[in-house]
């Protein structure tokens, strides 16, 4: 393996390494791990020499890229990563292949909102030139579940060697694993069995819910509660029904509570394994499509609110739009109550 490899894989790997571990020492980021797989399509001032032949890079998104990635999800839709992708290259036919690699460090904008932009550094090495210079990417990133998601890039870049300016561009895939915070929290004891006679279990605020169980101990006299003791959500089968009011045919929220979402975001910061999905409701007035799209922007406005002002993290949060699927009121399906968002903590 040549020193420019040994080089080039340490910038792609070694910077990310130090920050994958620095993440865990308490600060709000995330690192993942992904594989890859791509094609490249070379510039056709690469060449390959062979018994004084030489031969160009063939046209096309011919170069098989696989590959693995490592990288940081900070707040704020912001990611680091670094990447190093095996080539397989024809020159000239198919029967003339070379193999090379490519690696790089990128930051990533907007990785949470699902189309994201990239900027970096890339050195490539395949043929007789290898070359350094700057790489951007657009992608599209597809969450599966709160730890696995896919994502698809273009990418496109200039590399620079003495003589010979490089432009090559990258189409490809890939399948991420993001582990979360690892928060240690301390255990409770074990609980010991008393008759109801011997032992007052503390409940400070009347609620029902005890003391060591309760995230939300000053609940106000009379208030309905969950299983956690909080008001700012109801319970029903499973959901918490925000108390937010959105005008008609509007992802504009009209009326909101903040502190229920307070309350909300408490819950979560108490909890760093927690994921939260967020469901958008419309009632069925207006034309299906108009109906999918206004329940997406509508839960996609919550977790947007969450994010700026209360700093749960994005990769938390899964937004998604149900439509007039699931009215609260059957009697009359363009009631305003069926204008709504529900929240799912698992």
């Amino acid at each position: 393996m040549s020193i420019v490899h040994l080089r080039a894989s340490k910038l792609a790997f070694l910077s990310v390494g130090l920050l994958s571990v620095w993440s865990h020492s308490g600060l709000a980021a995330e690192p993942y791990v992904g594989a890859r797989i791509g094609w490249t399509h070379l510039d056709s001032s690469r060449t390959h020499t062979t018994d004084e032949a030489v031969f160009s890079a063939r046209d096309g998104l011919r170069t098989f890229t696989p590959g693995l990635e490592l990288g940081v999800i900070f707040k704020q839709d912001l990611a680091l990563r670094g990447y190093y992708d095996s080539m397989h290259a024809d020159f000239g036919s198919d029967v003339n292949k070379q193999s090379g690699y490519s690696s790089g460090v990128d930051m990533l904008f907007g990785y949470s909102r699902g189309v994201y932009l990239g900027f970096g550094v890339n050195h490539t090495d395949i043929g007789d030139q290898h070359a350094t210079g700057l790489r951007g990417t657009l992608g599209y990133r597809h969450i599966l579940t709160p730890s696995l998601s896919t994502r698809f890039e273009l990418a496109y870049q200039d590399g620079f060697t003495q003589s010979t300016e490089l432009s090559d561009a990258y189409l490809g895939a890939s399948l991420q694993y993001t582990f979360g915070q690892r928060n240690v929290t301390s255990a409770r004891p074990e609980p010991q069995s008393f008759s109801s006679s011997q032992v007052r279990i503390a409940d400070a605020d009347g609620d029902g819910v005890a003391d060591y169980l309760d995230l939300c101990p000053n609940t106000p006299a009379g208030q309905a509660v969950n299983m956690y003791g909080c008001s700012a959500y109801q319970a029903r089968d499973g959901r918490f029904e925000l108390d937010i009011q959105f005008a008609n045919n509007s992802a504009d929220m009209t009326d909101i509570d903040r502190s229920e979402l307070a309350m909300l975001a408490e819950h979560m910061r108490l909890n760093p394994e927690a994921r939260m999905d967020i469901e958008g409701h419309t009632s069925s007035t207006g034309a299906g499509w108009r109906n999918r799209q206004l329940s997406q922007e509508r839960a996609d406005a919550v977790k947007q609110l969450l994010v700026d002002e209360f700093g749960i993290s994005a990769s938390r949060i899964q937004a998604r739009g149900l439509a007039d699927t699931q009215p609260l009121s059957l009697t009359d399906p363009a009631s305003a109550v069926n204008r709504r968002v529900e929240v799912r903590i698992y």
